[in-house]
Formats: C-alpha cells, sequence, structure tokens
C-alpha cells in the first residue's frame, strides 16, 4: 500500500508525483467548516482510498461526511463504495 500523508512543506515535483517517483492518482479532501478545503492524503489506487475513508468514517464519524475522494485527473469527484 503506497500512501503518502501531506505536510505544510512545499515539494520540489509536481503534487500529483510521490517523493519515490510514483503517481498518485486519488486525493482524499476535507472540507473545514471556515477555512478552505485541503487534501489530506493521497493514494496510487482506489482501493487503499477507499480503505482510508472506510478508517475515517470508524475513527472520525462526525467528520467523515465532511471528507471526499477527488481524482485529478478527470477533475471530478469519486463516489465512495457503500
Amino acid at each position: 500500500m503506497k500512501k503518502t500523508f501531506l505536510s505544510k512543506s512545499i515539494h520540489s515535483v509536481s503534487p500529483l508525483v510521490a517523493r519515490d517517483g510514483h503517481k498518485l492518482i486519488y486525493e482524499i479532501w476535507y472540507i473545514p467548516r471556515i477555512q478552505d478545503e485541503l487534501v489530506v492524503a493521497r493514494f496510487d489506487n482506489i482501493n487503499d482510498t477507499y480503505d482510508h475513508m472506510d478508517k475515517i468514517k470508524i475513527k472520525r464519524p462526525k467528520a467523515y461526511p465532511h471528507h471526499y475522494i477527488w481524482d485529478p485527473e478527470k477533475k471530478e469527484k469519486v463516489k465512495h463504495r457503500e
């Protein structure tokens, strides 16, 4: 499982490429009440992304509705599995 958590540091490469060079194709975004939306994690496959959303649903059930999966290549939200 390749998962990249973001920090406030600025990457010298594209944000869609991890430091080890593999392509990151799915992002989990969080929508806070006051601030702008922000990326909380990036993954290289959809199954890892779904698994992380499941963890958020279990550990932070109140925050879960304020998260969504984004595909930056297609520029659209990805529906979470039920």
